[in-house]
This record gives C-alpha cells, structure tokens and sequence, in this order.
C-alpha cells in the first residue's frame, strides 16, 4: 500500500493486511516484520525520525511506530474521528508537525509533541478526497486532490481570520494522485498517466 525511505539505507513498507516491514537496501529478507500492525486499512506512511514511522489508515487512525523497539504496540495512536486518512506529510524543519489528508476533503495538522487532537482541522477547497501531500522546505504545504486540483497553503498552522490557498492547478481535470518537489518544481501525476510539471517561480 505504502512506502517511505530515509536516507539511503533505510525502507520501510505497509501493507493492506496492515504488515509493516522494515527494509535494507539490497538485502532480501526484511530487517524486522510487524504482523497485524494496522487493521485499519493502512493507505500511507512516512518517516518522521531516524527509527519512527507514522501510518495513517481509512479507520481514522495516525499510528506511530518506534522501529527499534520490541514492543508490538505503536508508540502513539491518535484518531481523526469520522475521517479516513489518505495521505501524510512531515514538516521539513519542524519535524514534530504532521498535516494528514481525508477521503472526505478535509485537512488536519498534528503536533507529534501533543497527546490526542489536531492542531488544526480544516476543510479544503476541493471536491474530491485528498490523494497527497508535500511541504516545501520554506514551510508551505502543497496537496492534490482527485477533483484535478492542485493547492498551496503558503502558512500552515492555527488559522488567523479566513485561510488563503493559492490555486496552482484548477478543477476539472484528471484527478490527481501523486505529488513530488524538486527545487521550484513541482511534479504531479494523474490517472490518465499524464504527468504534470509546475514552477514555483
């Protein structure tokens, strides 16, 4: 279902039978398996520290996972009550922050520091589940949507008045699935197998 790297040398999968995997580059057999870690449909992973991983899942839950523990049990557990998860991304510099994506078009962000609710949840301007996330190094956070949109929340965090959102691809369109950053480019693929190259500048 998901997979995330960190670094070079360290991969970490998760399946729909909820099976996470820590990987090695090279190596054939996973360094360490976690049967049943997530039965809630895991859609997304990230690595949020150098031995912790975060799955989101279509239960609602955001689950932290310590890979060097031997506990069978995530680190932290934390519910978007009514939602599905569908996608994730990590702060780049604050790295305690989390925003998560829903199927139903809203928008939370996590303060990994914090126990039990989002830091802010929000619904996005879009007319479609939301499919992935980045954040670009300078604090912004971009997110698709399967409406065909494409979106850049330029200040993340606790909302000052009405939340502005710069609108870099527009609906309709082929609905988007995929995001990457490079630099001032933007990379975005879509279910017709097109892919979409943008500029920041």
């Amino acid at each position: 279902t998901a997979v995330a790297a960190r670094g070079p040398a360290k991969l970490c999968s998760v399946g729909e039978d909820g099976r996470l995997c820590q990987l090695t580059p090279g190596r054939p057999e996973p360094v360490r398996v976690i049967d049943g870690a997530n039965s809630g449909c895991p859609t997304c992973l990230s690595y949020v520290r150098q031995e912790h991983v975060i799955v989101g899942n279509l239960a609602g839950h955001l689950q932290l996972w310590d890979l060097a523990s031997p506990d069978k049990r995530p680190a932290q557990d934390l519910a978007w009550t009514g939602q599905q998860v569908t996608c994730l991304a990590q702060h780049q510099t604050q790295g305690h922050l989390v925003a998560c994506g829903a199927a139903s078009g809203q928008l939370s962000l996590w303060d990994l520091r914090q126990t039990r609710l989002a830091t802010v949840t929000l619904a996005a301007p879009t007319q479609g589940a939301l499919a992935d996330m980045v954040f670009h190094p300078e604090g912004s956070l971009l997110f698709c949507a399967h409406d065909g949109s494409l979106l850049r929340w330029a200040t993340p965090g606790p909302p000052r008045g009405e939340v502005e959102m710069d609108a870099l691809v527009r609906p309709p369109g082929s609905p988007l699935n995929s995001l990457d950053l490079q630099g001032p480019l933007v990379a975005a693929g879509t279910d017709s197998e097109t892919l979409l190259l943008l500029s920041q500048r």
